[in-house]
Formats: structure tokens, C-alpha cells, sequence
């Protein structure tokens, strides 16, 4: 029988100080989701004039892989507070900017405020979606394990309130 892995080892706080492995996931998590952002700027790059299309992507796209990270349950999720300080404090975090979409908008609200108003609306209409996309993706991909089937006298118990 192999032992249960400690939680503390996943765990990351340890009183009241973060654990070194969280600055060192959130750190290359952060560093990979700004290379993409920036890779995707450079190959959609925003005109001043005009609707800026990889701001709102990239804020699309981290809004999915925050949604299914957020759909998959603990159970399935091995390290998950590792996966989730590397994917979503890291990645998405250096991925998805609101400083950047704040500034498109001032740019564009004097010369062209349609364009500024058409990707405020965009932005906060796509966001939500977005998430809950990526919770439908995380429900399918990894649903939850139903507990085994206890026979009496042999295995655990099921907890309290268990079907």
C-alpha cells in the first residue's frame, strides 16, 4: 500500500509564509503567459484606429483556461495547488491584461469612440462567456469520481451526505 502524499507538501502556505515552490510556479507560469501576450501582440498588432483584436484574445483565451481550471474538481487535479499557482496565478496572470485593454480604450475614446465603445462591449460580454466555456470544457474533460462502491465490512465508508 503506497503511503497518501503529505498535504502539507501541497499546501501553499506554511504559517502564515508562502512556500518557495509557489514564487518559483507563479514566476515561470508569469513568464510564459507574457511571452504568448506578447507573441500575440506582435502577430495581431493594434493599429491606434482600430479594434484591438489580441488584447481581447489573449483576455479570452485566459478567461477559458481559468474557467476549466476552475471546473476541475481537487479530486482530479494532481498537485493542484501547484498546477494552480503555475497555470492560473502564473500563466493567465502574465497572459491576460487589464492595464493594456484600460489604455486601448483611453487611446481610441477620442479618435474613433465607437471603436472604443464596440470593444468595452466585446470585452465584458466575452470574459464571462468565456469562463464558463472553459467550466464546461474542465465538467466534461474531468468529471468527478463517484465513489467506489462499498460493500459492508470491506473498504472505507462514505462520508456523510454521500449518495
Amino acid at each position: 500500500m503506497t503511503p497518501e502524499p503529505s498535504r502539507a507538501a501541497e499546501a501553499p502556505r506554511r504559517s502564515g509564509v508562502l512556500a518557495p515552490w509557489v514564487f518559483l510556479a507563479v514566476g515561470a507560469g508569469g513568464a510564459a503567459g507574457a511571452l504568448a501576450r506578447y507573441g500575440i501582440n506582435v502577430a495581431l498588432p493594434p493599429p491606434p484606429d482600430t479594434f484591438p483584436l489580441a488584447t481581447l484574445l489573449v483576455n479570452v483565451i485566459g478567461a477559458v483556461i481559468l474557467g476549466l481550471l476552475s471546473a476541475v474538481p481537487a479530486s482530479r487535479l494532481h498537485l493542484q495547488s501547484r498546477v494552480r499557482a503555475l497555470v492560473g496565478a502564473g500563466f493567465c496572470g502574465g497572459l491576460t491584461t487589464f492595464s493594456t485593454l484600460s489604455l486601448e480604450i483611453a487611446t481610441r475614446w477620442g479618435p474613433v469612440p465607437l471603436v472604443a465603445v464596440a470593444y468595452v462591449a466585446a470585452s465584458v460580454a466575452a470574459a464571462p462567456v468565456a469562463v464558463g466555456l472553459g467550466r464546461l470544457i474542465g465538467g466534461r474533460v474531468f468529471p468527478e469520481r463517484p465513489w467506489p462502491p462499498v460493500y459492508p465490512g470491506h473498504g472505507p465508508e462514505r462520508p456523510s451526505g454521500s449518495p
